[in-house]
This record gives structure tokens, sequence and C-alpha cells, in this order.
């Protein structure tokens, strides 16, 4: 099963819609050796990436001096969305945690798919959504666990 299908499955979206999104990434897979550098904090967000096999630990440093944090991602995944739709550099830094392989949906190409009409531009528009989504999502409970903030009990 390819990583776009297995994506859409996390996500909740038509797989056959996934593999339609998937033509919009254009770019030669790369293919990262354990410890290989994805791409570092700062760096220019030219790219989406789309995760399709591997694991890469990605790197935080919120505040200055402040503790760093670590995830480690598990394909598939989309990642750098958010820079890449805002053009913003990259928060994190990115390392293979063991063999991984990376496919780039190019900036300039991301933007002109948000704008554009047709069947593979309306299919990433769905994807792009749904793993936005799941992310917000994740989000929101792991700051309520970090709160221990409890939803209101309807009364």
């Amino acid at each position: 099963m390819s990583a776009l299908r297995r994506l859409a499955a996390q996500l909740g979206v038509d797989p056959d819609r996934a593999e339609l999104a998937g033509k919009a990434f254009s770019a030669p897979t790369r293919v990262l050796a354990r410890g290989d550098s994805a791409w570092a904090a700062g760096a220019p967000a030219d790219a989406l990436e789309l995760l399709e096999e591997g694991s890469l630990e990605l790197e935080l440093q919120p505040h200055p001096g402040g503790p760093t944090l670590r995830q480690t991602v598990v394909a598939p995944a989309l990642l750098g969305l958010p820079s890449a739709l805002d053009g913003g550099p990259r928060a994190s830094a990115a390392r293979a945690t063991g063999p991984a392989r990376l496919r780039a949906l190019p900036r300039a190409a991301l933007l002109q798919a948000v704008h554009a009409d047709g069947p593979v531009a309306e299919a990433l528009r769905e994807l792009i959504l749904a793993a936005l989504w799941a992310e917000l999502s994740e989000g929101t409970l792991a700051l309520r666990e970090h709160l221990r903030v409890r939803p209101a009990s309807p009364e």
C-alpha cells in the first residue's frame, strides 16, 4: 500500500483521492540514511514534505536558551505544511532515525495547487485540510493534557 493510501486511512480521506493528490508531488524522492539531516531549523520552507518510509526526529527549541523539544514522526506523514504555506523559515530541524524516504511538493507548486481548479488540486486540498485538522486536534489534546483541562460537562 502506498504512503498516500496509508496516510488517507489515518486521516479518514478517500484513498483514491489521496493517490490523485500524490500527482502534485513532482520532485524526486530523497533517500536518507540514519542520522542524515532532512532540513535545519531556520532553513527556508521551500516544500511540503511527504514522509513515505521510515521516521524522522523533529527538534524544536521554541525559546532561545530554553529546553529543546523532540518528537519522532513515523511514515506516512505530511511535514512542514504551515511553513510551506506562509513562506516562513522552518521552525524545527529534522534528522532521519533510520532509513527514510521523502518526496517534496515545492512551495510554488503547492501555492498554485491551493488556488487551482481540477481534480488533482481538489484532492490535494482535501488531503491538506485533513492533515491540518488532525494536527490541530492532536495539539488540542496535548494542550489539554498539559494544562489538565477537562472538557466541560453538559449540564
